[in-house]
């Protein structure tokens, strides 16, 4: 609709609200000394006001000369003037008005049953007014919770109580708060200050219920002390460990500082957060905790979501976390810690430092800890999951997928051998099929594939063409395969050529990848030296080094033979079975040498060279090398 035309029609229903002549209803509004009359029409209040309607329906007129007459004095003239505008101008500008009108705009728009201008309020309070509202959080708590309308308000205090208790605590209204929400506060486990502050604050709040007190407490008498002990006796059990606060205060020269264990969850209690900590600095169970830390929110399942591309999102870049999980259906809670940085780019997290966890039920004594052993695969860097440590704990969300069986059964081999093994009955029952090892993001991709024969690979990491090639063939989609494997010969050779111990073992582990094959076979015949160019040549299987030619002098051919794994740790490696050999061409087999280990200096893993062997006797650094006589 034409904004003008909406403009044109609340112009003219404001200038029936001025008529003086064909008004129907009078209205008095406020209490003695001010109260104003307005009048209105009986069929608009009717229409928009769900409070009115009712009174209306109640004190029908009796004859065409009787006027309707209703009384609020509940509401001041000065609120019910801009609310009267708004039912019948269907607009309202809150910019112009203090934040002390709206909230009294917001009471009495719920008292007339107006929910449109209830809920722009209450969103309007809470983006534009937040400040002030935490400044007089008092008013608003109290507001909103005697309103069941005001659901988003009430969403507010529940929030800034949980989150960010401190600035209630420092608000100006703190004084006048409830002692049930200063019960709730105490109780907080996100309290950024020591027990002593939080002491001093409740001991403030109770001078403060009780103003005929004397202001220096030195000056207390018995019945004084008693006074201001009833005021908080509802508060004194909440505060850890208050005998000693006690002696704290009768002897102030005394050094007292209680931490709070600090952790916006809910899963994990802060007796959880206490023996995670002492995880984290090698401590047992017993031990006196040293550190504590606060444990930050970053990422919350139920707000966020649970999808790997949020997760890396929120938390790549970030270190030292705590992953919680709580199993479906259980008291179970699963955990891990991350000392290092999250990413998204495929690698291994090298750290001795991590560990997983779980929590069986309530009791935090029954537990289990498991540390890191293999500490090159401490932690998983896949953006396809979330987090993920090793292959012992990770985290990914299980999508629900619609598709067609007519579709399916003609496009993919692998689905349509389950579905002719598990003919659905002709009930009206849906036939479900379970894919665990594709992940949700590649299955996606492979599905719109499915349905519309393209797919535009450009668009795609490397990493994710290689996890459609092999869920492609897993569904056994055969144009799928050949496209792909194509594609990534001709755009991907050097991004494969670097990551080669991955692409020869993807390859060989499958009889689909022919091309792929013979692209390994080819790198390794007529371009050894690439490979040990490579960034990952000290991760390639034994029997691939075994077959490479590391270095070829006119007709003579030399290699070597290591029986154990290559890294980069630039230490010797002891071994008696290891060798280096040569023959003089590549027809005569009877002109070789063979030389085997004499000493501890078997195998050299060096990070800036290629396959070594011994101290200096076969050596390789790039497309060049070193022999000993």
């Amino acid at each position: 609709m034409n904004d003008n035309i909406l403009t044109k029609l609340s112009q003219n229903l404001l200038e029936i609200l001025n008529d003086e002549e064909y008004y129907d209803v009078t209205i008095e509004v406020g209490n003695d000394p001010y109260i104003k009359i307005f009048h209105a029409h009986m069929v608009i209040l009717h229409d928009r006001s769900n409070y009115l309607r009712r009174i209306l329906s109640i004190n029908k007129k009796e004859n065409k000369e009787t006027l309707v007459h209703i009384k609020l004095p509940n509401i001041s003239p000065e609120i019910f003037q801009i609310i009267l505008r708004y039912i019948y101008g269907g607009e309202i500008s809150l910019e112009e008005y203090d934040t002390s009108d709206i909230m009294d705009i917001l009471i009495a728009g719920s008292k007339l049953g107006l929910q449109e201008l209830i809920t722009y309020s209450q969103s309007f309070l809470i983006e534009t007014k937040t400040n002030w509202m935490e400044q007089n959080f008092s008013l608003i708590y109290q507001t909103s919770f005697e309103n069941d309308s005001f659901l988003e308000l009430q969403k507010f205090c529940t929030s800034l109580i949980t989150k960010k208790p401190n600035k209630i605590f420092r608000s100006s209204s703190f004084s006048s708060i409830p002692g049930k929400l200063l019960v709730l506060l105490i109780q907080s486990d996100n309290l950024q200050m020591s027990e002593i502050q939080v002491w001093q604050h409740m001991l403030n709040w109770g001078l403060a219920q009780n103003p005929e007190l004397p202001s220096d407490p030195t000056n207390f008498t018995k019945e004084d002390f008693n006074t201001l002990k009833n005021s908080l006796q509802h508060c004194i059990p909440h505060i850890k460990l208050y005998k000693d606060l006690l002696k704290y205060f009768l002897n102030p020269n005394g050094q007292l500082s209680i931490p709070r264990i600090v952790a916006d969850s809910k899963i994990i209690t802060p007796q959880h957060v206490e023996l995670i900590s002492k995880w984290i600095d090698r401590l047992e169970i017993t031990d006196e905790i040293k550190n504590t830390y606060e444990f930050k929110l970053l990422l919350r399942g139920s707000h966020d979501g649970f999808s790997p591309k949020k997760f890396h999102e929120i938390c790549d870049n970030q270190s030292h976390t705590v992953t919680i999980i709580k199993v479906k259906n259980s008291k179970e809670i699963l955990g891990g810690y991350n000392p290092s940085e999250w990413k998204s780019d495929g690698s291994n997290c090298t750290t001795k430092d991590s560990f997983i966890f779980s929590f069986k039920n309530d009791d935090i004594k029954s537990y289990i800890l498991s540390r890191v052993k293999d500490e090159r695969h401490a932690v998983s860097n896949d953006r396809g999951l979330g987090p993920s440590f090793g292959v012992d704990l990770f985290l990914m969300k299980p999508l629900i997928f619609r598709a067609h069986m007519v579709i399916l059964h003609y496009r993919s081999t692998c689905l349509r051998r389950i579905l002719s093994t598990n003919k659905r009955k002709n009930d009206g029952t849906l036939f479900h099929i379970k894919l665990q090892n594709i992940l949700p993001e590649i299955f996606q991709i492979i599905l719109r594939y499915i349905y519309s024969g393209r797919i535009t690979l450009e668009e795609y990491d490397t990493s994710d063409i290689i996890k459609i090639l092999v869920a492609g063939s897993e569904l056994g989609l055969q144009e799928l395969i050949t496209y792909l494997q194509s594609f990534l010969i001709k755009t991907k050779a050097n991004w494969m050529e670097q990551n080669f111990n991955l692409i020869y073992q993807i390859s060989f582990e499958d009889d689909s990848f022919l091309e792929l094959q013979k692209f390994c076979t080819d790198l390794t015949s007529k371009e050894p030296d690439k490979l040990f160019k490579s960034l990952k040549f000290s991760s390639i299987p034994e029997k691939l080094l075994v077959s490479l030619n590391p270095m070829k002098i006119v007709n003579e051919i030399l290699r070597g033979y290591n029986p154990i794994e290559w890294n980069s740790d630039y230490y010797y490696g002891t071994i008696k079975d290891s060798f280096i050999f040569s023959f003089d061409n590549n027809d005569n087999f009877e002109g070789y040498i063979l030389s085997r280990v004499k000493n501890e200096y078997a195998v050299l893993r060096n990070y800036d060279l290629g396959p070594s062997f011994g101290n200096g006797d076969l050596v390789s650094y790039g497309d060049k090398g070193s022999c000993d006589n």
